[in-house]
Formats: C-alpha cells, sequence, structure tokens
C-alpha cells in the first residue's frame, strides 16, 4: 500500500518538499522516516545523479525512487509491497510531473493544481465489505454507515449491496448475499477490499461460521484490514464483544445496527480498521 508522496527541487527552502501526497487511509510517516527521505533527496539533487527506479527497503517501509528534470521523486509504501507495481506507479508519477515542469508550473516551493491530477493516477477510492452469513445484519450495517433510512424487518439481499460514502477519501462500500448458494460471489466481491467487516449476531452459534469466513477473507484477499462487528448486542444473549474478539482473533466493535446513534462508532471503526497497518 503507498503510504505517502514526496517531490524535492533543487531550490526547495531548507531542502523541504515543494509537494507532498498523504495517502489518508494510512499513518503518516514517523520523523525518522522523512529525515531519511530528505537526506537522500539532498544527496541525488546535489550530486545530480540521474536515477531511473530504485527502491530502498526498512524494517517497515519501501522507499522507491527516481529523478526527473533535477528534482527527485519518493514513493513510500509498506515493505511488502511489489516492486513492478510501484515501478509502474513512478512512471505515471514522473510522467505527470514531466508535463507540468514542461508547462512552467513548477516553482521552488509548490506545484500549483498538481495534487489533483495525482489523485486521479492513485485512484484513491476505498472498498469496505461487510460479509457474514445471512440476517446477521450486513445491509443494515451498511445502510447505518451511510446513513440511509434503516429497514425495520429483514429483507435478504440478492446480488450485492453498495454505495458510496465520502470521508476524506471516496469510500465504495459494499454487503454481501449471506444465504445459501450465495457465497460463491463472495471471493470476487471481497476483492481488492480496503477493508472487509465480518458480521456475526452476537451468539455462540454464529462464531465458528464467522471464524471460517475471516480465514477465507484472509485467502481471498491477503492486503485487507479484517475487522469483526458482533452485532445485535441489543439481545439478551448477546456476547460481549471483548468475547467475539478473543475468539476470531480479530478487532471486534459490539453494534445494534438498527439504532440510528451507533452510527459515528460505526465510522470511526471503519477509519480505525483503514489507518491499521498489519504488516
Amino acid at each position: 500500500m503507498l503510504k505517502e508522496v514526496y517531490i524535492f527541487g533543487p531550490n526547495g527552502p531548507d531542502n523541504e518538499p515543494i509537494q507532498i501526497h498523504h495517502q489518508k487511509k494510512t499513518l503518516v510517516l514517523q520523523d525518522g522516516v522523512k529525515e531519511l527521505v530528505r537526506s537522500m533527496a539532498f544527496f541525488l539533487i546535489k550530486s545530480k545523479m540521474d536515477v531511473s527506479f530504485e527502491r530502498m527497503i526498512m524494517p517497515k517501509f519501501s522507499v522507491f525512487y527516481s529523478t526527473s528534470n533535477g528534482y527527485s521523486i519518493f514513493l513510500v509504501a509498506n515493505v511488502a509491497e511489489s516492486t513492478e507495481k510501484m515501478r509502474s506507479l513512478m512512471n505515471d508519477v514522473r510522467s505527470l510531473f514531466s508535463r507540468f515542469h514542461r508547462g512552467g508550473k513548477v516553482t521552488n516551493t509548490e506545484i500549483p493544481g498538481f495534487e489533483g491530477d495525482l489523485k486521479r493516477i492513485l485512484h484513491e477510492t476505498l472498498k469496505v465489505v461487510f460479509i457474514g452469513e445471512s440476517a446477521v445484519g450486513k445491509t443494515t450495517c451498511r445502510m447505518l454507515l451511510m446513513g440511509e433510512k434503516l429497514p425495520v424487518r429483514h429483507k435478504p439481499t440478492i446480488g450485492t449491496g453498495f454505495s458510496k460514502l465520502e470521508f476524506e477519501d471516496d469510500v465504495i462500500v459494499w454487503d454481501s448475499p449471506g444465504q445459501e448458494g450465495f457465497e460463491v460471489m463472495w471471493p470476487d466481491i471481497v476483492k481488492a477490499a480496503d477493508v472487509i467487516a465480518v458480521v456475526c449476531d452476537s451468539k455462540q452459534e454464529s462464531l465458528d461460521k464467522a471464524k471460517e469466513i475471516v480465514e477465507q477473507c484472509r485467502e481471498w484477499e491477503p492486503r485487507a484490514k479484517i475487522m469483526a462487528i458482533a452485532n445485535k448486542q441489543d439481545r439478551p444473549d448477546a456476547l460481549p464483544a471483548e468475547m467475539v474478539s478473543d475468539y476470531l482473533g480479530i478487532p471486534t466493535i459490539p453494534l445494534t445496527a438498527v439504532e440510528r446513534y451507533e452510527q459515528i462508532k460505526l465510522v470511526e471503526a471503519i477509519k480505525t480498521a483503514l489507518m491499521r497497518d498489519d504488516e
């Protein structure tokens, strides 16, 4: 997962980057990594080295770098990120930067208009999927997250349901059909998901299936952040979220999805999951 983009110019003030882009679904980098990138940029610019594409691996991050027209470009990603994927992305960023540079839009302190085009290159749309057995509340969770009118009775999802949420980045939210026979769709639904929320109804008999779904999701989309929702907490026999979390081995939030006031809790849980760094 890409975390940050830095561009340094030959005449930037105090060797500060003229362009910084943070992926909003990630944590801001540690100061030590920032200092390393700044030092590398200073060396590349002063030595006037021509670098097409190189990679430096650190304990938690990979730093990919290149030079263009006397400027240095850095992409910082998770340590396990594909080199070929980042090489392709670097080529796109270099091409975009060269277009702005040729157009005389690059100054010593900023690149006006660059951020919007960069976001389009990075495809900053996130995908959140609610998955689980039938009647555990997946669609209600999606509707709660979106602020939609909540259902008063259960209506099975046929096919898939999805909505678009906007906070910081655009988020596409899916819920999957839980009825027997539709599980064959699940691998395709969770493909490219950033967050997978496994929903259960907080009963002991549903936890075995939920645990199975967690393991399957790890195989289907290894890069996704997986969390659980212990739904229907208003029922007297509902298991506490802590017990569900211990059993499933993933972060779990308690929820009563039919209650509108639970929306803030769900939104914050999704944001927290997006910012987790499991690698």
